[in-house]
């Protein structure tokens, strides 16, 4: 079970970091030419997963902790930025050419919001939807791994998929002092 779910763990980064990679390519060509945007972009997501690693293991460096998620936060901003520029731009575009095709987004809006909602808004409405939270559950299946990994006392992933921990473990008992854990 710890296995399949590293490997969903490896596979939603791998496909955030691709698609985020994609919007932030088209964010960065705002004010770079596209040869200078695409390195850009991959040294972003290949940051944003090398932290989210770090993250996973972050039990053992205690001491660079707040280093690891402030530059995690400055990624994600940044992954956030280029998902919501690129799902705005692209819905705008599709909103010019086709007028219907926010038609009932809007009118969900409407409904939801009252009839002041513009175009822009619901825009922005679902650049947050669409573009926002897929950076927020890449983080939330994250954490999860790292919570698994203190749970089963692993200090690293080798221990954690392999079963293996250095950590004494800790067995819920029941004893007539009160105690309910014993560690062995």
């Amino acid at each position: 079970m710890k296995r399949i779910f590293f490997i969903l763990f490896v596979i939603i980064q791998l496909s955030v970091g691709t698609f985020s990679a994609i919007h932030i390519e088209s964010l960065n060509l705002l004010g770079n030419p596209r040869w200078l945007s695409i390195p850009l972009a991959a040294i972003y997501e290949l940051l944003a997963i090398i932290l989210i690693l770090m993250v996973t293991n972050i039990q053992t460096m205690k001491k660079s902790a707040i280093w690891v998620y402030t530059l995690l936060s400055f990624v994600i901003i940044m992954q956030m930025s280029g998902n919501l520029y690129f799902v705005y731009s692209h819905a705008s575009k599709q909103a010019e050419t086709n007028p219907d095709h926010l038609k009932y987004f809007m009118e969900l809006l409407v409904m939801l919001m009252g009839e002041e909602t513009t175009l822009q808004n619901g825009l922005l409405i679902l650049g947050i939807l669409v573009g926002c939270l897929v950076a927020f559950l890449s983080l939330l299946v994250a954490h999860i791994l790292s919570v698994s990994m203190r749970e089963s006392g692993a200090t690293t992933l080798k221990e954690f998929l392999s079963g293996e921990s250095t950590a004494p473990a800790v067995n819920k008992t029941s004893s007539n002092d009160g105690s309910a854990f014993t560690i062995e």
